[in-house]
């Protein structure tokens, strides 16, 4: 009896997981605690981080898990889109930043540095374009104009720039010929942290040369924030309730979901 019970929590442990049935504690304690002094560049992260590791799902979870701990939102560009949408204005254009040397960035620059650093690491790694947020309102919307008109892809919805607040970037990996979702911007809990959110632009220039000259200890970064496993290695049929791609393929599912069904 007890076999069974053993078995049966097993099989209940693996389909109540993000897809793999896995502790990631001591990855992640890794990543949490690599000093900043000892990562200066991109290939220090890397080398420090994944030269021991043989599986390429422990790769891809420390990475991420560095990501989402060493890293900040950047509050400025957030607010800048909330703005713009509640005014149904074009947001302009992010300020110039390098979210390495800053430690601090949008969604589009976590997608894009987690997917540098992975194939630095020798993954294969693609960054996904799209919408993600929770009850995210209906409006029209066509995936290939928005693919192809990005960033200014709300001008073809009739002038409609409500969306914009939603347009994130995640990344897929592939592990065995398999790819698997993640998202390292959502992964950090808490996701109301972020820095700079009241900032003006000036302001905000000045913090972000400031971090360039000097970036936080990796206590100062990481302190306060959790691992959100759900947005690692994703079930796409979970995944796809708060992440829409532009490209229907990148939900992974056999029957993909419609805008409508997403939105309603």
């Amino acid at each position: 009896m007890k076999i069974i019970l053993s078995f049966l929590t097993g099989i209940l442990l693996f389909w109540n997981t993000s897809g793999f049935a896995q502790n990631f504690g001591s990855l992640d304690g890794l990543a949490k605690r690599l000093p900043t002094q000892s990562s200066q560049t991109k290939e220090q992260v890397v080398q420090q981080l994944t030269d021991k590791l043989k599986k390429p799902t422990d790769k891809a979870r420390i990475l991420a898990a560095w990501v989402a701990y060493q890293v900040d939102r950047n509050g400025y560009e957030y607010n800048e889109l909330l703005k713009a949408s509640s005014d149904n204005t074009l947001a302009p254009p992010p300020l110039p930043n390098d979210i390495f040397k800053t430690r601090i960035g949008t969604p589009k620059e976590y997608a894009d540095l987690y997917a540098e650093l992975c194939r630095m690491a020798g993954l294969k790694v693609i960054v996904i374009d799209g919408y993600a947020g929770y009850n995210i309102p209906s409006s029209r919307y066509d995936g290939k104009l928005m693919k192809a008109l990005e960033p200014t892809i709300n001008r073809v919805l009739g002038g409609n720039y409500r969306l914009q607040r939603y347009m994130a970037s995640w990344n897929a990996v592939q592990i065995d010929g398999k790819w698997y979702l993640v998202d390292t911007y959502w992964m950090a809990n808490p996701f109301e942290r972020m820095v700079g959110r009241g900032e003006t632009t000036r302001g905000m220039i000045s913090l972000l040369r400031r971090r360039e000259r000097n970036i936080p200890s990796a206590g100062s970064l990481s302190s306060g924030k959790s691992i959100n496993d759900d947005f690692f290695f994703a079930k796409p049929r979970d995944f796809v309730k708060t992440h829409f791609p532009f490209e229907s393929k990148w939900q992974l599912l056999p029957v993909p979901k419609t805008w409508s069904s997403f939105t309603n």
